[in-house]
Formats: structure tokens, C-alpha cells, sequence
């Protein structure tokens, strides 16, 4: 590659950082924003009584508890295709 060549791809690749680096402190200025007005509104509510409920960490159901999956006939593939069966129209 020559100066000039490399001269051009230092400016965009530049551009493209200084862009992307734009776009995430916007997303991080809406963020702390959206944190801000949530914490606002559970000042607003009053404290629960009695025992507060557990937290969890994670959204995954604890190990104990197997996950809930339905799955209905219209959405079985037959053994031999790749593609859904067409719901049954009465």
C-alpha cells in the first residue's frame, strides 16, 4: 500500500471509530436516563410488608424447577421433512 493509500484508510478508519464511539455514549446518556426516571418511580411506590421476595440473579427458573415448554401440533415437524406442518383449517 502507498502513503496516500494508508493516509486515507488512518482518516476512515478514524471516522468510523469516532462515530461508533458517538453512538454509544449516546446509548449509555439514554440509559443512565432510563435508569434515572425507573429509580424515580420506586420512590414513588410505597415499601412492601412482611418478608420482601426473593431476588434473583438470573431470569433462568432455579435448578429444581424444570423450564415449561408447551409445543402444539401445528408446530410438530414430521419425521421425514424440514418443513412446519400448515395448521389445520375447519
Amino acid at each position: 500500500m502507498t502513503e496516500e493509500q494508508l493516509a486515507v484508510m488512518d482518516r476512515l478508519t478514524r471516522v468510523a471509530i469516532d462515530e461508533r464511539l458517538r453512538l454509544l455514549e449516546n446509548v449509555q446518556t439514554m440509559t443512565s436516563r432510563c435508569i434515572d426516571d425507573l429509580m424515580r418511580c420506586r420512590s414513588m411506590l410505597p415499601r412492601p410488608t412482611g418478608n420482601p421476595p426473593e431476588r434473583r440473579s438470573e431470569s433462568r427458573p432455579p435448578p429444581h424447577e424444570p423450564p415449561v415448554i408447551q409445543v402444539f401440533e401445528d408446530q410438530l415437524l414430521p419425521a421425514d421433512e424440514d418443513k412446519p406442518v400448515p395448521p389445520a383449517t375447519a
